[in-house]
């Protein structure tokens, strides 16, 4: 009997292996690879999939404190800088930046046509903005 239960155990997790989709498409959306495209280049458009163990507490990128809403922001929000896979700061919405009065002043450059997700433009106040929220957030509160 116990030999059964292992047989039969083995078999509904191939099973689930073989035939329960992670995070796939369905055969509609296209992917980099089918494109032509090399797989490290982005791709502008389509669907992402990815299934959570969690739901995010929030997704407001001041408050988040889980994995999994860290794991949503950074797909949806865009910094002034962002990092690469070896912790070098590479430009994101800011063009170029100056560390000043030794390290007290920091200076951004925005990107031209950076615009929000309705069009609107991105400007030097939306920064000193978001930046101000965040500082006056008490994290003990949230």
């Amino acid at each position: 009997m116990n030999r059964f239960k292992i047989c039969f155990t083995s078999g509904i997790w191939l099973l689930f292996v073989l035939f329960v989709p992670h995070g796939c498409s369905d055969s509609g959306d296209q992917t980099a690879s089918s494109k032509g495209a090399a797989a490290d280049v982005p791709v502008s458009g389509g669907i992402y999939r990815i299934p959570l163990p969690s739901n995010p507490a929030t997704l407001d990128p001041a408050r988040v404190k889980d994995q999994y809403g860290v794991a949503v922001v950074s797909q949806i929000f865009e910094g002034l800088v962002r990092f690469d896979e070896y912790l070098t700061v590479l430009p994101a919405l800011a063009r170029t930046w100056q560390v000043e009065e030794n390290g007290h002043v920091y200076r951004f450059e925005l990107r031209e046509n950076t615009r929000f997700h309705n069009g609107d433009p991105v400007t030097a106040a939306d920064v000193v903005f978001s930046i101000s929220r965040l500082i006056r957030l008490d994290p003990r509160r949230h």
